[in-house]
């Protein structure tokens, strides 16, 4: 599917959707795959690429939004994450009175965090879940390493990028 006119969603402007040959399918799930080495996609899924604006693209695999790449940095969609598990990648579970000011876009921070998977550096990729459902509720960047994180008390330790019902959800 080819998209030639600039559309608007909100305050977003799609300017270009394709779907990606066999070969450029095959190039992209192994650069993708060195990046997520447990993301488990088939060779034979229908890969889109949309492109939104010059710093950001989501790419679609069998018409679900699954990356987004923002400035040169990829993130995992929730919607993905909802369809297929956080398995590889790193996680903290926050506790039930956290779960809304952060879906109203707060960060995470350190009194509501319960448990922590996985170890990360800071700046890296954090998924946000919810202790009593464990289901996938934020993407966010550590502010501080997985090993600190376990030991302080205050502050933030998570930096909002994408939640559910945001402009990056509802764009696809």
């Amino acid at each position: 599917m080819l998209i030639t006119s600039i559309e608007y969603f909100g305050d977003v402007v799609l300017t270009r959707r394709y779907t990606l040959s066999k070969r450029d399918r095959k190039e992209l799930l192994e650069s993708l795959r060195m990046r997520f080495p447990n993301l488990e996609i088939s060779k034979d899924s229908v890969i889109e690429i949309l492109h939104i604006d010059k710093s950001l693209e989501v790419i679609i695999i069998d018409r679900v939004p699954a990356l987004i790449r923002r400035d040169n940095e990829w993130l995992p969609h929730l919607k993905f994450l909802l369809k297929h598990g956080i398995k590889g990648f790193p996680w903290v579970a926050v506790d039930k009175g956290a779960v809304k000011p952060i879906l109203n876009g707060a960060d995470v921070m350190a009194p509501g965090v319960k448990a922590i998977g996985g170890s990360f550096r800071e700046n890296d990729i954090v998924i946000v879940v919810d202790n009593e459902f464990f289901k996938p509720i934020m993407v966010g960047r550590a502010l501080v390493d997985s090993e600190k994180m376990k030991s302080i008390s205050r502050g933030k330790v998570i930096e909002n990028i994408h939640v559910l019902n945001d402009d990056l959800w509802n764009i696809v």
